[in-house]
């Protein structure tokens, strides 16, 4: 069995090698380049590459946060922009604003945190909770409002060596959950 080639890097060779072992064994079903069997294998092995290539692409296209000719579609199927919001203005963005649409009509979880902060542009992303606990008039002194105690849950997005976006913190902030709050840290 020949081997697996990574997405995106086949090649018209690798396919007419596959299109001769499906072949019956002989002399009469060998392809031979000059011949007329030989030239349309050929042409067919060059439109199974363009097939596989264009496989590989839909993939990308089926995630909003890779998406590039998919990308308008993505945004009128999820609203994009919503009323009195902006068109973002580069691709990274657009696409950023569309995984956090589509993030936001999901119950969000870790994971999906760490995959907006990755399509972000950020690496290593972890997530931290902090306490579950409300701030009440037992509460320690340090406990003041806006700490991360004050609210009924909060967590900490760790994008070690990141740079601060305000545009990704206040997308962040726009589809965070009532009674939530996110913190950020880039160190």
């Amino acid at each position: 069995m020949p081997e697996r080639t990574a997405p995106g890097t086949a090649t018209a060779a690798q396919y007419l090698s596959l299109l001769q072992q499906l072949l019956p064994p002989g002399k009469a079903f060998r392809l031979r380049g000059d011949s007329l069997a030989g030239k349309f294998a050929l042409g067919l092995t060059r439109e199974l590459v363009r097939l596989h290539d264009f496989a590989v692409d839909l993939i990308e296209e089926m995630d909003p946060s890779t998406a590039t000719d998919a990308l308008a579609a993505w945004e009128r199927s999820l609203g994009l922009p919503e009323a009195g919001d902006e068109i973002a203005a580069t691709t990274a963005q657009r696409r950023l604003d569309a995984a956090a649409k589509l993030a936001t009509s999901n119950t969000r979880t870790e994971a999906d945190w760490i995959a907006l902060a990755e399509a972000a542009g950020y690496t290593s992303v972890t997530i931290t909770q902090a306490s579950d606990t409300m701030a009440t008039c037992e509460s320690y002194c340090d406990a003041a409002i806006g700490d991360a105690y004050y609210y009924a849950y909060s967590f900490t997005i760790h994008m070690p060596g990141g740079t601060p976006s305000p545009a990704f913190e206040a997308l962040c902030r726009k589809i965070v959950q009532a009674g939530v709050q996110v913190l950020f840290d880039y160190t």
